[in-house]
């Protein structure tokens, strides 16, 4: 699941959401084309 922060932030939770991590837009696994 990508969810998108109104800090411009994507965060990917594998399984849960508590294991969230924020990574900057535009890099790692950011589903956005």
């Amino acid at each position: 699941m990508y969810a998108i922060t109104p800090h411009k932030y994507v965060i990917h939770a594998p399984s849960s959401t508590s294991m969230a991590i924020k990574v900057p837009r535009g890099q790692s696994l950011a589903t956005e084309e």
